[in-house]
């Protein structure tokens, strides 16, 4: 879970929640919103599913802002990254058991049709939670440049 600090002064917390909500709502997150230990706000945010789950594109964020006096931390972590490494790992092996496939040798009878597409559907399950690595890693990546947006606004308009 990482973490920065910013002065008070540089966030209004009710409009970043505001602006993370609609963030993720545009892209059809379920967020739960919560009251936190010490006054903590949590978004905990999800974008998941049985096909999401099973090809490996699930995503997961978590936000957590605790306002002080002089200081607000923010915390993002909570991160979905398990089912991708399962889901690839998986796929990886299926991939390496069928061995390799050379076209000329085949007369594409109906075991041949189906060896294949079993190493075509492989190949999907390594590619497909790669590309859910790098959303989940995009998504983490596009909340702290929001709040960081919204604290370098807050910083011209409050010197």
């Amino acid at each position: 879970m990482a973490s920065k600090n910013f002065s008070s002064k540089e966030v209004d917390i009710d409009v970043l929640i505001t602006e993370l909500r609609d963030f993720f709502e545009t892209k059809n997150y379920k967020i739960d919103y919560k009251q936190g230990t010490s006054g903590a706000i949590i978004l905990d945010t999800n974008k998941a599913g049985k096909p999401y789950d099973f090809l490996g594109l699930s995503l997961r964020v978590t936000v957590r802002l605790n306002s002080g006096s002089e200081v607000t931390r923010i915390w993002i972590g909570n991160q979905k990254w398990v089912d991708k490494v399962i889901v690839g790992f998986s796929g990886l092996v299926i991939f390496v058991c069928q061995g390799t496939i050379d076209l000329r040798c085949y007369n594409f009878g109906l075991l041949e049709v189906g060896l294949l597409l079993l190493k075509l559907f492989s190949i999907l399950l390594i590619v497909l939670p790669a590309l859910g690595a790098y959303l989940q890693y995009k998504v983490t990546q596009d909340v702290w440049n929001m709040i960081e947006d919204h604290v370098a606004l807050r910083s011209t308009v409050n010197p």
